[in-house]
């Protein structure tokens, strides 16, 4: 390298806040390093000066999201520094694509670079090649230590070993045992209680509130995931009365299809009594009864929502003075909290909704678009005006903001492994990768499920005449004697979502392009559209959320 007074800026970073948090850890003994190897250069040379320290805590090498790596970048483009000096090339990057925007900056700003740990002058083209060489290695060993220990998890999960994460109802871990789970004797007579009641009580809200009753509680506190609840609920119970690891059976993914193996640990319930709990569960699945003239005709089922808190509302009937009495009321949340205690539902709209004047304002409201073109003309309009940002999408983003956390979390994870020395047990590290891989597994099954019902949203509006043949059809359609599946099928694909208040009611329709040109080449069975009568909130194409 070149002696010139060098206007010099370090670079120091470490990948694990636990580094950062060390007062005498990495950061320093960097720092130390190049600040000395900058006094022993002008010992023998005008080498330079430090004119500045740029200091990454807890950030992975394999991208440039890095405050302080962009506040260098910026000093090198406005030639306040003219050499960078790091402790090692992998402390600039590990990947080899930006690490050579990085180098093609430096070289166009006439900034050189000087590595402590690899010793080399970029001055050259020898030396260039030599820093690209190194660059590529450092790339390779990231992605090799990030096969390896994915290669590792797959290997140990086949084997029934358990690889982190919250550790199954049931279970706890066995210290000095990594991967081995043993039976935890507080919590086995809960488990068998919970599997025992469902059996006899066959619901999911039954079973929860009879535990709770009767004082069963799971062990509180953290354990390899968030803080448990005590009491049961329709979500814990559920999550326990489906997980195979109680009648010791591991899961586990592989070329996108899950198998099955022995786990290590000894099972809690036999495989006959968690059949027959899957066997109920699966036959209580909400699903449409068909037609019978004994029932009550709940033509907009699955359409139906409480305005005020946004809960789905069931179709449900009670006997009066004149007869049976049909209506929606609040399904769900009210599940949840009946598992607690006996208050009805807490919300400010109505508990229950008469089928019947819900039924007629619905068919009125519909009618009335069907038959009043200015009205369908001036929806449509409004549809064009709406901003496509739509709450799912912001549910999208906070998914794919929260893989991207995780990512960043096994690549730090990843990269502390390939610096722990080698007489520190790994252990603790490859715990909290599991529990991370399971978060992430978790995540992109919620990230694919909201997707699928962003599905159409962001297409745009129809345009206008086939909006009029869309109705038109439907119209006639709509004027036929249907029976109640009819009708409920015919109203599905044009409504998207009814809001229920104490006040008002408001209607959500289908109005996507591709959507409804799709649904006009079987015009004969079905329609579609999404708007909606009575507010300013639209969808385009999926299902209206406001």
């Amino acid at each position: 390298m070149k002696p010139e007074n060098y206007r010099i800026g370090i670079y120091i970073r470490v990948s694990t806040q636990e580094q950062a948090d060390n007062p005498e850890g990495s950061i320093k003994n960097q720092r130390d390093r190049l600040e000395q190897m900058v006094k022993l250069k002008n010992m023998q040379e005008n080498f330079g000066e430090i004119v500045d320290v740029f200091i990454d805590e807890a950030r992975s090498g394999k991208d440039t999201n890095r405050p302080e790596l962009k506040r260098m970048l910026s000093e090198i483009k406005k030639q306040n520094i003219n050499l960078v000096m790091s402790s090692e090339l992998s402390r600039i990057s590990r990947n080899i694509q930006d690490f050579s925007e990085i180098w093609n900056l430096m070289k166009e700003k006439n900034c050189s670079f000087f590595s402590l740990r690899e010793n080399f002058d970029t001055t050259t083209a020898a030396g260039e090649m030599v820093l690209y060489t190194l660059a590529n290695l450092a790339q390779f060993e990231r992605r090799q230590t990030s096969e390896r220990i994915s290669a590792n998890f797959l290997a140990r999960t086949k084997r029934g070993l358990f690889n982190g994460g919250p550790t199954p109802p049931g279970y706890k871990l066995i210290e000095g045992k990594p991967g081995y789970l043993e039976i935890d004797p507080d919590e086995e007579p809960v488990i068998k209680k919970c599997f025992e009641y469902f059996l006899s009580e066959e619901t999911l809200a039954s079973t929860a509130k009879r535990l709770n009753k009767e004082n069963y509680k799971l062990n509180s506190g953290f354990k390899g995931g968030k803080n448990r609840l005590t009491h049961f609920n329709v979500e814990n119970l559920y999550r326990i009365l489906t997980s195979k690891a109680v009648c010791g059976i591991r899961e586990y993914t592989e070329f996108g299809k899950t198998h099955e193996v022995k786990a290590v640990w000894k099972a809690i319930i036999t495989k006959a009594k968690f059949k027959k709990v899957q066997k109920i569960l699966a036959e209580n699945k909400s699903v449409k009864k068909k037609a019978n003239p004994r029932r009550y005709p709940y033509i907009l089922t699955g359409l139906v929502y409480c305005a005020d808190c946004g809960d789905k509302l069931c179709g449900k009937s009670a006997h009066g003075r004149s007869g049976k009495i049909g209506y929606y009321e609040h399904g769900w949340r009210y599940r949840k909290n009946f598992c607690k205690t006996d208050r009805m539902h807490n919300c400010t709209s109505p508990n229950r909704f008469a089928a019947k004047r819900v039924h007629e304002l619905v068919i009125e409201k519909i009618a009335t678009l069907l038959n009043s073109p200015d009205i369908a003309e001036s929806l449509l309009d409004r549809a064009k005006g709406v901003d496509k940002k739509d709450p799912i999408k912001a549910e999208i983003k906070r998914y794919q903001n929260k893989l991207i956390n995780i990512d960043r979390k096994l690549e730090i994870l990843t990269e502390r492994l390939t610096e722990l020395p080698s007489e520190i047990s790994a252990n603790p590290i490859y715990t909290k990768m599991g529990s991370l891989e399971k978060q992430k597994e978790q995540m992109s099954t919620l990230l694919q499920e909201k997707k699928i019902e962003l599905k159409g949203a962001t297409e745009s509006p129809i345009d206008l005449e086939n909006w009029r043949a869309f109705l038109k059809t439907f119209s006639e359609i709509f004027k036929r004697h249907l029976s109640t599946d009819e009708q409920t099928k015919l109203i599905s694909r044009l409504v998207s979502k009814i809001e229920l208040g104490a006040k008002d009611l408001k209607i959500h329709y289908f109005v996507g392009e591709d959507y409804i040109k799709r649904e006009l080449a079987e015009l004969a069975s079905s329609s579609f559209f999404c708007q909606k009568i009575g507010s300013n909130s639209l969808t385009y194409g999926g299902a209206c959320k406001t």
